[in-house]
This record gives structure tokens, sequence and C-alpha cells, in this order.
């Protein structure tokens, strides 16, 4: 059986408080305009070291360091990991001969996942076990939607009405994931929940001194589903075993899959209209319409990948990604009525990997992990009939730190890129980001009973 003492109970109840209080703030809030297409942006889910080492979400795995998105890779940890973080962008926007300059902060993830098995024991095995366990719980932004547009249109050649645009809200991923492994082969399954809510708002307002109608479109959508991803992974020890493991060499294969299931939705709407009363500072008020309905919104998206690295030992390797998204099954028009906004076929590929001077060294430049990367993605939204694309090229460090016998990892990365619509607006921006990974291998003990 699992034993945990005291000490490693205050630090769980102290790591599941802080999660809570985390997690009720980390609402995304980027001002995103392509956000305003169906249900926002997607937000970026791989974890720090996979993501800036290439995305290689498919084949990543590693002893400390996380990989959620192919579940198969939690097998391979031999220590307690915690991961958080946030990032800090600054964008430049233009369409046309308009720019506009916007900074944007935002919070990220939360993962804890352990071994069900003691590693340290395993170190006192003469051989090592074939069989391993780890299991893991996150809870990660995945839409984002934040935008405020205003435009002014010309109404019969006679006078100008001015429409506004705001959007705020987002979607978030719980899960709950199982992994084991047994000799080469490892496979996973994340399980978990979808929800959301999103908030749009449509303002049209004419000139005061015409006395108009003001008209008002207000439309709240909460959302739920649930959520599945499988995953499998194979790495092949390509060098002799009796050699030193620091000149050890792996190919690591890898897939997943994420299947399409049903989601439902309470909608709300209010449309009304206003019309001051000059003179008397009130305004005569009248209700278009209000309705509150339970509807589906589809089915959540498709999604599969797969993968292939290289590594020797854990000091560098390389990798490639590829991923193929269908969200042909989301009904993009349920706040987005008449506007031409839909969802197709996406995909993306990848390439990166990570460097380490020496492993084990104590001079701070010779232990650091670099990495570096690049993706190319073709998103499944649609603006009319072309896809939203965009390009990155992450940069990051991976600075391992040291304290009584335990290790943990410190993120800084930076990601250059842009994204745009044939023809439309293109958006060219840096990220910067901190995080941090507390790894530890006191929090769960057990008996010996395998």
């Amino acid at each position: 059986m699992l034993y945990c003492d005291r000490t490693c109970i205050v630090r769980f109840s102290a790591l599941i408080a802080f999660m809570v209080a985390h997690g009720l703030w980390a609402q995304v809030a980027n001002e995103q305009p392509y956000s305003i297409l169906g249900l926002g942006n997607v937000v970026q889910r791989a974890n720090a070291s996979v993501y800036y080492s290439g995305n290689l979400r498919a084949s990543w795995q590693h002893p400390a360091l996380l990989n959620v998105d192919n579940p198969a890779s939690l097998a391979s940890l031999q220590w307690t990991a915690f991961e958080s973080g946030g990032q800090f962008e600054m964008a430049r926007l233009k369409e046309g001969d308009s720019t506009a300059v916007v900074r944007l902060g935002s919070a990220q993830r939360l993962d804890l996942a352990f071994p069900m098995r003691n590693f340290i024991q395993e170190l006192f095995r003469k051989r090592e076990a074939r069989f391993h366990w780890g299991m893991g719980f996150s809870l990660i932004p995945y839409t984002t939607v934040q935008y405020s547009v205003s435009s002014t249109t010309l109404y019969r050649d006679s006078f100008e009405v001015e429409q506004r645009l705001k959007g705020k809200g987002g979607s978030y991923q719980l899960l709950w994931t199982n992994a084991v492994k047994v000799g080469d082969w490892s496979g996973g399954l994340s399980v978990g929940k979808i929800f959301g809510h999103i908030s749009k708002e449509r303002e049209i307002l004419p000139p005061l001194r015409l006395n108009p109608n003001q008209a008002f479109f207000d439309d709240q959508l909460d959302f739920t589903g649930w959520y599945v991803r499988v995953g499998l992974q194979y790495r092949r020890l390509l060098s002799a075993e009796d050699i030193p493991s620091a000149r050890k060499r792996y190919v690591t294969a890898g897939v997943y899959f994420t299947p399409s299931l049903a989601m439902r939705a309470q909608l709300e709407r209010l449309y009304w209209t206003r019309r001051p009363v000059f003179g008397s500072g009130n305004a005569i008020r009248d209700t278009l319409l209000y309705q509150s309905s339970a509807l589906r919104i589809g089915r959540s998206p498709m999604e599969w990948g797969l993968g292939v690295s290289y590594w020797r030992s854990e000091q560098w390797g390389w990798g490639l990604d590829f991923k193929i998204e269908d969200w042909t099954a989301v009904d993009a028009s349920v706040l987005i009525e008449g506007a031409g906004v839909r969802y197709g076929r996406g995909w993306a590929f990848s390439v990166g990997g990570f460097y380490i001077p020496e492993l084990g060294a104590i001079a701070l430049l010779r232990r650091v992990h670099y990495r570096a990367g690049f993706v190319y993605q073709v998103e499944p939204r649609l603006l009319g009939e072309e896809h939203v694309r965009k390009w990155e090229l992450p940069l990051g460090i991976t600075l391992p730190v040291y304290h009584l016998r335990q290790i943990s990892h410190i993120h800084f990365g930076m990601v250059i890129g842009q994204m745009w619509v044939p023809q439309s607006l293109m958006k060219s921006y840096m990220q910067f980001s901190l995080g941090v990974t507390f790894n530890d291998n006191t929090w769960f003990r057990k008996r010996k009973f395998f």
C-alpha cells in the first residue's frame, strides 16, 4: 500500500490549496483579435520542456519532466513533478496601413504527476523492473476569447454608425491521466472534462443627434463535454546495455489519438434597444429577445499525432512531430450567426531538440538545457475560405536546481512568431515565459508489494 508521512501530507495539502487558488486566477486574459472566430484561440498546451524543444509531444518521455500531451509518457516518470508558469507577450497587429501594439500577460497550466513505484527502491534491485505505473492530474487552458473591436460604417451616405464588438472568456481541460510501461512499450489514457464560459457582446450606436434607437446584443454560452486521449510510445535502445548510461542511444516513436465526443451548452441571449431621452438623463428601453435554452454545439475536435525522436542518453536529442485536427463537428455558428466563420481540418508540423553540455556538471552554464525548435501550423478555423495560419520559433533554456538531494527545473522561454489570414490581419508577436517544475522523490512512499 502507499504510505505518506506527516511531511508528505503537509506538502500535498499546500499544493492542492495552491492549485485551487491558481486555477481560479489563471483565466487567460489576452487581447487576441482572432479569438472572435468560433470558440476562440486554442491555447498552446504542451509542457515547457516539450514545446521549447520543438513541440515533440508524441515521442517525448523523461524521468523528471512532464509531457501530458501523450499520456503514455507518464509511465517513464521517476520523480514526482509539479509544473506551472506564466507568460508575457508583445504583439504588433497590422491590417493594410493600420497598426497597433498590444502587451499581454497570462498564467499557464497546472500539472501534478508522480510514479506509483518509488524509483529509489529500484536502485537497490539487481535488475530494473519491467512494469511501471504513472499517474497525473492537470488543469490546462484550452481556448481563450478576449477582444474589443470598434468600427464605423457610413450609412446611406448621410451619417456614420459605430459598431462595437467585445468578447471574453474561454475554456479549460481538467484531466486525470494513467500510464503503464511494460518493457519498451508504454501506453496511457487521459480522461477529463472540457468546460468553459464565453461572453460576446455587440453594440450598434447611431449618432445621438438623431435621437436613435441604440441596439445591444448579448450572448452568454456555458459549455461542457468529455475529453479522452489515448497514447502509445515505444523506446528502442540502439546501443549495448552494458555501456555507461551517458553513452546510451535511444529512438522513441509515439502516437496519440483524441476521439470526437458530444458537447452540450447552455445559451442565454438578451437583445434590446435603448433610446436616450434628452434633458432627463433617462432612456427608454425595449427588450427585443430573451432566450435561454440548452443545446448541442456539435462534438469536440478529433485529433491525432505521431512523432519520432533520437536521444543520446539525456544529454542531447532531436525529433519530428506531426498532428492533424478535425474540427468540422464543432458548431462555430452558435455565437457568430452570419459571420462566415466555420471550422475545418488543420495540421501542424514541428522539429526541434535540446542539448546539455555536460550531464551532472557543477558549473551553471555546463548543466543548462538548451532548447530550440520550429513549428508551422494551419489552424482548423476558417475566415471565408482561408485558414488561420501561424509559424513559431521557440527558444528556451532549462536550469536544473539541486537542493537536499532533490532536483527541480526552472524554465525560461522565448517564442517569435506570426499569425495571419491571407489578405487580412497579421499578428507578429514575441512571447516570454517563466515556468518551474518541482521534483521530489519523497512525496509518495510505498511498502514493497510488487
